[in-house]
């Protein structure tokens, strides 16, 4: 998944196609790429940390998300269509962001080293009685 994309930020197609090729090269079967969105408490402080990092893009913001949590539909729509080519450059196949047929490994050593939990073994749970309210 690749969330959040926020405008003006990390939605350029360099940086895009950067995260797609660095989610390809790990062997990612599939991507989701969701635009920021600012419910509840996270909205001002986000607004905020703009204000104080990156201050002349809170008009941009503002006008964008105005009263609402979610960017619009128009925003979503522009995120989609410029992220397809990326899509298909990188091996993700249609505008889904799956490769096609492409699952994710079956076999523990096809994973990483390091990125498995470590195995235990199958330990029977102790027996206890099941207790009583009366």
């Amino acid at each position: 998944m690749v969330a959040p994309v926020m405008p003006w930020l990390t939605d350029s197609t360099e940086h895009l196609d950067a995260l797609l090729g660095a989610l390809a090269d790990a062997g990612a079967s599939g991507v989701t790429i969701l635009p920021l969105h600012l419910r509840g408490p996270v909205k001002p402080l986000f607004l905020g940390w703009l204000a104080r990092y990156r201050p002349a893009l809170v008009p941009r913001y503002e006008e964008l998300y105005g009263s609402r949590a979610y960017a619009p539909d128009a925003y979503g729509r522009w995120l989609r269509d410029r992220v397809a080519p990326l899509l298909e450059r990188h091996g993700f196949g249609d505008r889904s962001g799956h490769r096609a047929g492409r699952t994710a490994p079956e076999r523990e050593g096809a994973y990483p080293v390091g990125s498995m939990p470590a195995a235990t073994p199958d330990v029977a749970a102790p027996a206890m009685a099941q207790p009583t309210l009366f």
